[in-house]
């Protein structure tokens, strides 16, 4: 997915409306502004909230203490506006109780709406040296998408002491090594801080409404192990909020597409094709769905040669895709494999392992026939899963049904003798008829080998 910054802003639609759908001209907009115009703090004022670090709907414990000792512990105490009030030596926050330790959270601020973000500034504590700093700006108040990275120690994550790991998103704004000199950053363990003073932050001019900060305090005299603050500024050409932007919709989510594919030698192209998504559905942030038809094609297809085949589906859909959900070109491997005839060839061999003059020939024959047939569908490379499955169960169907010869026959072969030695113009030829019918079926019998 595409990290986006202050490309954003061409999302922001806030100068004309055609059609219901407003756009942003932004060659306007920059003409309208003044260049001298200077920038103004537009966090003054606004009150600062502690966020838990892995779910930014819940809101966490903390503490404040000031210079003149009236510090006040607990959610909901102490006047969380000294921390937007300009003035970095009054006042101090933490999110802790003070039986805790080793915790820590998101500093959270709401501007009211969009603003055009050219710098953060923030005070920590003393002149001590903060790790895991990360500060973040969004249009999404969960940060849950749109987040754009001002400022971070770590080129990947904060890490939480409950082995939590908070992994961010968004573009990095002001990351590099030169902007980050300029920070407090110290090139190795995180920020030093100035005692009374506040560390600036280059953000660009990317367009956020919500603010997020956290860092560790670990390692210093005095110090909890929490993430501490005692000032954020937030710092705009004039102050010039964007009331109510409208953003463009884009899409969220789509569905996703197996990458492999099993097909038999022989199957045709039009199969293969018919056999991969003909399209995938879309979701877009403000909840609309919708399918992208798929094209499939293949540069090589050769259908009778067993091996791996590329096939790839151009996406050509007009719409709007900031995060680039959406890939340009879907791929899926289509493997040709003859079928597997393991099952079937094991169960041959067992037949074949037979001795078939054990057995009468009314049962064996049909046996024989089914494994000859087998042997020569098995031999084609088409031959398909279906065909196999269908000659396993008919062989083991017809060797259960397999009848084996009786060894001793003496006393049929006694029986039948005297039987035929009755003279039957001695008996009635009702009885007689029953005889000879019983007679031909036991001398079949005693025949059959």
């Amino acid at each position: 997915m595409k990290k986006i910054g202050i490309a954003l802003l061409s999302a922001l639609l806030v100068s004309s409306t055609l059609g219901g759908i407003a756009t942003f001209n932004a060659s306007a907009a920059v003409e309208d502004v003044p260049e001298a115009l200077t920038l103004s703090n537009v966090a003054s004022g606004k009150e600062i909230a502690f966020k838990s670090l892995t779910d930014m709907s819940v809101e966490v414990d903390w503490g404040a203490y000031y210079p003149d000792a009236q510090g006040f512990y607990g959610k909901g105490h102490g006047d969380m506006t000294r921390l937007t009030d300009g003035n970095a030596e009054w006042g101090v926050a933490q999110n802790r109780s003070p039986q805790t330790s080793g915790t820590h959270a998101w500093a959270y601020l709401d501007l009211g709406s969009a603003v055009s973000i050219e710098e953060i500034k923030v005070g920590y504590l003393a002149a001590w040296c903060f790790k895991n700093v990360v500060i973040q700006v969004s249009n999404d108040a969960t940060f849950a998408t749109d987040v754009t990275t001002v400022f971070a120690c770590s080129k990947d994550a904060v890490l939480a002491d409950d082995g939590v790991t908070v992994v961010y998103n968004g573009g990095q704004v002001g990351c590099s090594e030169e902007t980050r000199a300029q920070t407090g950053w110290n090139g190795f363990t995180g920020v030093d801080s100035v005692n009374g003073g506040l560390c600036t932050y280059d953000a660009n001019g990317v367009s956020a409404r919500y603010v997020r900060l956290t860092n560790s305090d670990g390692d210093n005299g005095g110090s909890f192990n929490v993430t501490t603050i005692s000032e954020l500024e937030v710092w705009s050409k004039g102050g010039a909020m964007i009331d109510n932007p409208e953003i463009k919709d884009t899409v969220k989510s789509v569905t996703a597409v197996e990458s492999e594919l099993k097909v038999i030698p022989g199957t045709s192209l039009d199969a293969v094709k018919a056999a991969l998504p003909a399209s995938v559905s879309y979701t877009t942030m403000k909840g609309a769905t919708g399918e992208i038809a798929l094209s499939w094609e293949s540069a090589d297809w050769a259908e009778m040669t067993a091996g791996t085949y590329t096939f790839t589906a151009a996406t050509s859909v007009a719409l709007d895709d900031v995060f680039d959900v959406i890939p340009e070109r879907y791929s899926v491997s289509v493997i040709v494999e003859k079928a597997d005839t393991t099952e079937l060839d094991a169960l041959i061999a067992e037949v074949e392992a037979l001795n078939s003059e054990t057995y009468t020939v009314k049962t064996w024959s049909p046996l024989a026939t089914l494994v000859a047939e087998a042997k020569e569908a098995i031999a084609v490379i088409t031959v398909t899963e279906e065909t196999v499955a269908g000659y396993v169960e008919s062989i083991t169907a017809a060797k259960a049904a397999l009848q084996e010869l009786a060894t001793d026959k003496s006393a049929l072969a006694a029986a039948v003798a005297t039987a035929g030695a009755i003279d039957n113009a001695n008996y009635m030829s009702a009885t007689v008829e029953g005889l000879d019918e019983a007679l031909a079926a036991a001398t079949a019998v005693n025949s059959d080998m």
